[in-house]
């Protein structure tokens, strides 16, 4: 989860992740055993990854609900940059849904693109810090995908946010 959160964080394909946990477990001085990029892949399918939980006090919320569309990114995106093919690019519909009162993200689903809301608010903030692409190359990947990011974003919003 660790690797996948600063896959998200920083923007980097598979291979500059492992180079960079590799780097980082070197500085530490730690001997462990570095996952390669094929390793992270299998495992983002199927990560268990932590969601926010339900208010202690029973206390309902107040839902924000927002969307955007997230360009997929793959093998084939240097060629249409160095060919200019024209080709269209595909896309997934990612659905939040935010605690007003916390700012956290309590709910997220990656949807087909023709899937639609009329909300666009709190997303400015996940296309700043993770960006509009979807790394990965299929669907159960993509959803840890946009877990971790979900994951990253509330863990920042609790850092920054005073008691």
């Amino acid at each position: 989860m660790t690797a996948l959160t600063l896959r998200a964080v920083f923007r980097l394909a598979l291979r500059q992740t492992e180079g960079l946990i590799g780097s980082i477990i070197g500085l530490l001085g730690l001997a462990l055993a570095v996952p390669d990029h094929s390793t992270l892949s299998r495992r983002a399918k199927t990560l268990e990854v932590p969601r926010p939980q339900p208010r202690s006090d029973g206390e309902s919320i107040h839902l924000l609900v927002d969307s955007t569309g997230l360009r997929l990114c793959g093998a084939g995106e240097w060629l249409l940059e160095k060919h200019g093919t024209k080709t269209r690019r595909s896309w997934r519909k990612l659905h939040i849904g935010l605690d007003a009162g916390s700012g956290q993200i309590v709910a997220a689903s990656l949807t087909a693109k023709e899937i639609d809301d009329g909300a666009e608010a709190a997303i400015g903030r996940f296309k700043q810090v993770i960006g509009d692409g979807l790394r990965s190359r299929t669907d159960e990947r993509r959803e840890t995908e946009v877990d971790i990011a979900v994951h990253a974003l509330n863990r920042m919003s609790e850092l920054r946010r005073p008691n």
